[in-house]
């Protein structure tokens, strides 16, 4: 019964909302609630430690994203001329429309507008995901997934965009001075 007013009482999510919750209080405030292997794949949520994932959910949804992610290193490798087999990682099942998607992003010029198309495809997909799971806890760990994608996007800012690209660059600049220097 517990699990019924938890999921109901979940706020609305939007990738471009402000969280309404962070993720760090969304797990201390439900600790009380759920069993402690519960909390346990809600803190491999938060750390992003996928491997660890247990309940069929997750594990889901772990293969999905592996999926997404073997196909975005497929082209980018393809389009570096590398070998693509050392960034490959096995997972179950194969969705063609997770690779239409990847060559879809790729092909857009913007890297935030691709970002964005790539976590709206993910939100769309837990959101399919979710339909099996209502008033369980797959709901809640649907909620938490969300939930990191939102404050992934409340970090990036203009300030930090360049202050990234600013450390890259004098990184590249290192390196081909060293590169230099050896010869």
């Amino acid at each position: 019964m517990a699990m019924y007013y938890l999921t109901a009482s979940l706020p609305p999510l939007a990738l471009d909302d402000p969280a309404p919750v962070s993720l760090d209080e969304f797990l201390a405030s439900n600790a009380a609630q759920l069993s402690e292997e519960e909390m346990t794949e809600l803190r491999r949520i938060e750390s992003a430690d996928s491997e660890g994932f247990r309940h069929p959910f997750l594990v889901r949804w772990r293969d999905f994203d592996i999926q997404l992610r073997n196909a975005l290193a497929r082209i980018r490798s393809t389009t570096a001329k590398e070998n693509p087999a050392s960034f490959m990682r096995e997972h179950d099942g194969f969705d063609m429309r997770v690779e239409r998607v990847a060559i879809e992003a790729m092909g857009m010029d913007d890297p935030l507008a691709r970002e964005l198309m790539l976590d709206r495809y993910r939100w769309d997909v837990i959101d399919n995901m979710v339909l099996s799971e209502r008033f369980s806890v797959g709901e809640v760990y649907a909620f938490a997934l969300k939930l990191r994608m939102v404050e992934r996007w409340q970090t990036m800012t203009d300030v930090l965009g360049r202050e990234t690209l600013k450390r890259l660059l004098a990184g590249n600049l290192e390196s081909a001075a060293e590169g230099k220097a050896e010869e």
